[in-house]
């Protein structure tokens, strides 16, 4: 670990670790906020849509928790981001092969500087097809009311069919 003075430190991006994340619903995901320099680094923590708008203090029961558990040695932020208990709609959460795609952002309070971190959400029993899905377009998805399930319309013809599901489903 290489610690450089505050002024050297300066052009330094904040940034969330790790930055890229998947998580089931219900389950845990913790990161560290990385804040460059020396001093208070007090965040205040959101939940955002996927593009990093429509964001949620702290979050809420629909997009999932984040909120701060500790500091690491150089007093950056330790936070938690637990996963609502279904995926959200697709009005609030990017619909995406296995789930749905969230923003994270932690914002320093008293300056500009922001961290936005991804977080997949995921269900059990929504997975991709080993052989690498189907071998025709898809369209028109919806997600039950609870979250649970996710319908489309398919032009493939290589899907599982009755008696050969494959997530029982």
């Amino acid at each position: 670990l290489l610690l450089l003075p505050a002024t050297a430190q300066a052009g330094v991006k904040m940034t969330f670790t790790p930055s890229q994340n998947t998580v089931a619903i219900t389950q845990t995901q913790d990161l560290t906020v990385f804040i460059p320099g020396v001093g208070a680094k007090n965040v205040k923590l959101q939940v955002c849509d996927a593009n990093g708008a429509n964001c949620v203090t702290g979050g809420n029961a629909t997009l999932g928790m984040l909120a701060e558990i500790g500091r690491d040695a150089n007093n950056n932020p330790l936070v938690r981001y637990t996963a609502p208990a279904a995926l959200p709609a697709s009005t609030l959460c990017q619909v995406v092969d296995t789930g749905c795609r969230l923003k994270l952002k932690a914002k320093l309070k008293g300056s500009t500087k922001k961290a936005f971190a991804t977080v997949t959400l995921t269900a059990p029993g929504v997975t991709s097809s080993p052989t690498g899905g189907g071998n025709g377009n898809s369209r028109g998805p919806a997600r039950s009311a609870d979250g649970r399930f996710l319908a489309f319309e398919s032009a493939a013809t290589n899907l599982p069919v009755p008696g050969g599901d494959t997530n029982g489903a």
